[in-house]
């Protein structure tokens, strides 16, 4: 069996340990969160209430409504009382404004 184990690449955890570190500890968890994305995400977090702060009232509330509350364009519109089209138009607009506010 150990023969096979050889054969095949298989290495053990003890077969990597060192003086200062066992050899589990060498290898990488990959459900672990990396520190830059961490604080990356906190930063764009950051920027987009910034971005978002500087809307008006009715284009957060389609922000809001969209995204956040995660309505459809045809939900939006029956609480408006104005047309798909319409929803779609302004939808866009916001978040090409919402766009370069973020790139600034």
């Amino acid at each position: 069996m150990y023969e096979k184990d050889e054969r095949n690449g298989l290495v053990s955890y003890d077969a990597m340990d060192t003086d200062d570190t066992l050899g589990e500890e060498m290898i990488p968890d990959s459900d672990a969160s990396n520190v830059e994305d961490i604080v990356v995400n906190r930063l764009l977090r950051k920027k987009l209430r910034c971005c978002l702060s500087q809307l008006t009232t009715e284009e957060r509330s389609l922000i809001c409504a969209l995204f956040y509350e995660q309505k459809t364009e045809r939900e939006y519109t029956e609480i408006l009382g104005i047309s798909q089209k319409a929803v779609n138009k302004r939808r866009y607009k916001v978040l090409t404004k919402l766009y370069r506010l973020m790139k600034a």
